[in-house]
């Protein structure tokens, strides 16, 4: 449902989706292998899809192996979809009944008994609401591809005719093509193979549809739920950032772009997907101005990876094998580059000021420097492990591993502004991506990952393997001010009042469960990791006084750094007493700040990388946003 009617400049209501180039896909509607689809969601209460599906030319087979993915890509975890699978019958042409076998846990082997045509129907369960499952209720129908259909063993390269017969009242939206055939009604869409429909997700519901054009491509945004600002304002900032993206990589390579957004309660992230992304955001954090920078720089960071992640891709993702684990080394350059991205053009848009850039990459370096997993595990292979470490965290994570986006979005910081100190900003990180496209991306052509270092080197017109070697291939520590200063800045701990007490340090992850204080993580090498403080341990006393979740930071600062604090635990249904040798935190970074001797040259290299005026005034809030 829309507003009120926009005014001059802000977003337009939905119209009629035009027909997409018939060039992108051939009509299947003629074409014997095409797989039909029909998708229905009858009772919506019941949080299940219906979904029928007829398989024609099966040529000589005695049987049909239909297979469900295991994963969704871009989302590194076999999540096994097909446990959500119930009611599969198979019918011939007849409608006579043909025997249906699971033969793997993602796969059925249906007998062809002479059938000319093989129809299956099931339903699928879905009550998860997140960017990668399928959501189901009385509001909306949320349906992934890769969760919903199965394809043919061995034959992804079938096309793909798909029928939605939403519940009354409500709509479609999706990034596939509309059918060419009037008769198949207005919610029927086509796709030239498996992959193309498993890469479009469907939202289904009364949706608040806004869309505006860029470099003569359709952009549409489908709204499910209602968030506390008003979405034609955030729309016209979503414009400005497509904007900036689309002039950086200089070509824009899909004819219609959609962009699925949920605002509900709960929830928040984002799935990539070629010509759409599926975004969730806490409906009542967009007011406020930093959450409502997080909200723009996630949809800034999966529109990136229509380019970064989606053509841009290492050569695993994709054609994709849907049945296992897909690794490759390079998710730094997939996650962490975008996110480098999601946050920079923020500040090139004017949507933050260079201050409050500078306050984010604080927060990551600060972020980075308490995680001694960073000393363990390289960037290379936290990407490669992604299937087993980052998608599956426990209490000893932040000690044995790091993140990909969080460190690869500061190495990728680091190394623009190498470029751009070495090459007095005639080369940047920019350059590089540009390169990537023209290379890769454009031609369809996955990369590799040997060929990145000497790529990246090309662009930048010097040598990049030390650099690729210490902190990609390596675990070596940056060095932050050297870095920082090709921009004049400098790294400095948090700013202390005169009277303030010294900051402690204690070194651990807490968690609060009904007003109790216990700890997910004890960090390696702090205070709390050498007095014996352990995972699961909760924190009852501190000096023999009792505490609670509300009051357990300022307990600690009753206390001074270098004093031995005793803490009361229980661990498992055992009280423990622990002596801990209190650390001092305040020396740790926790700020980016400008150099006042900063040379002219540094100046108009931090001008130039952030599109910022070196001295900027705090811009107000707009009225909309503030509490």
């Amino acid at each position: 449902m829309n507003a009120r009617e926009p005014g001059p400049g802000e977003a337009q209501p939905q119209e009629a989706a035009p027909t997409r180039s018939s060039a992108r896909v051939a009509s299947p509607i003629s074409d014997p292998r095409t797989v039909r689809y029909e998708l229905s969601v009858p009772e919506p209460a019941r949080h299940v899809v219906s979904v029928r599906a007829s398989y024609g030319a099966l040529g000589a087979r005695d049987a049909l192996v239909l297979v469900l993915p295991v994963w969704a890509p871009g989302s590194y975890k076999v999540r096994d979809f097909s446990k959500q699978v119930q009611d599969l019958t198979a019918r011939n042409e007849s409608r006579q009944p043909l025997v249906a076998t699971k033969v793997r846990k993602n796969a059925w082997r249906i007998e062809r008994s002479g059938a000319q045509r093989i129809d299956v129907s099931y339903a699928v369960y879905g009550f998860e609401l997140s960017v990668r499952t399928n959501h189901v209720d009385d509001r909306h129908a949320f349906v992934n591809g890769t969760n919903t259909f199965f394809f043919v063993e061995g034959e992804l390269d079938r096309p793909a005719l798909l029928e939605v017969s939403p519940p009354e009242g409500w709509e479609v939206a999706c990034a596939l093509d509309p059918a060419p055939s009037s008769s198949l009604g207005k919610n029927a869409y086509v796709a030239r193979d498996y992959d193309q429909l498993a890469d479009s997700p469907l939202e289904l519901g009364k949706l608040e549809r806004l869309a505006f054009e860029h470099a003569g491509v359709r952009h549409e945004v489908a709204i499910s739920g209602e968030g506390n600002r008003p979405a034609r304002q955030w729309v016209e900032d979503l414009r400005k950032l497509v904007a900036l993206e689309v002039a950086l990589v200089g070509e824009l390579p899909c004819p219609r772009y959609t962009f699925i957004v949920h605002l509900f309660a709960r929830g928040q992230g984002g799935l990539e997907h070629k010509d759409s992304t599926a975004v969730q955001y806490p409906r009542a954090r967009l007011k406020k101005k930093k959450d409502y920078e997080r909200f723009l720089s996630l949809l800034a960071h999966e529109y990136f990876h229509l380019w970064n992640g989606k053509r841009i891709r290492p050569a695993p993702l994709g054609p994709f094998d849907y049945d296992r684990e897909v690794h490759t080394r390079c998710l730094w350059l997939v996650e962490g580059v975008t996110a480098y991205y999601d946050e920079l053009l923020l500040a090139r848009a004017g949507l933050v000021t260079g201050d409050r850039y500078l306050e984010m990459q604080a927060e990551r370096i600060r972020s980075l420097l308490d995680t001694p997993g960073r000393a363990r595990q390289s960037l290379a292979d936290a990407s490669f492990d992604a299937w087993i470490k980052y998608y599956q965290r426990d209490e000893n994570s932040p000690n044995s591993q790091v993140s990909y986006y969080e460190k690869g979005q500061l190495v990728a910081m680091l190394l623009d502004l190498e470029m751009r100190a070495r090459t007095r900003s005639r080369r940047s990180l920019d350059d590089v991506v540009r390169a990537l496209w023209e290379n890769h991306g454009k031609k369809d052509l996955g990369y590799r990952e040997p060929e990145l270092a000497p790529l990246f080197s090309s662009v930048a017109g010097f040598d990049l393997e030390p650099f690729f070697r210490s902190f990609i291939g390596g675990t070596d520590e940056p060095d932050w001010d050297r870095f920082l200063a090709h921009a004049g800045l400098e790294l400095k701990p948090a700013k202390k009042k005169k009277d303030d007490p010294p900051k402690v340090r204690l070194g651990v992850l807490t968690e609060k469960k009904d007003g109790r204080v216990e700890l997910s993580s004890v960090l390696e090498g702090t205070p709390a990791f050498e007095a014996g403080l352990s995972a699961k341990d909760e924190i009852v006393a501190i000096e023999g006084r009792r505490l609670t979740a509300d009051t357990f930071e300022e307990r600690l600062q009753d206390f001074s750094p270098g004093e031995r604090v005793r803490f009361t635990v229980f661990r498992d249904d055992d009280i423990r007493e622990v002596v801990v040798l209190l650390g001092d935190g305040s020396a740790l970074p926790a700020r980016i700040v400008r150099k006042k001797d900063a040379t002219e040259e540094q100046r108009a290299l931090y001008e130039s990388w952030l599109g910022r005026p070196w001295e900027e005034k705090e811009e107000e809030e707009p009225e909309a946003a503030a509490k």
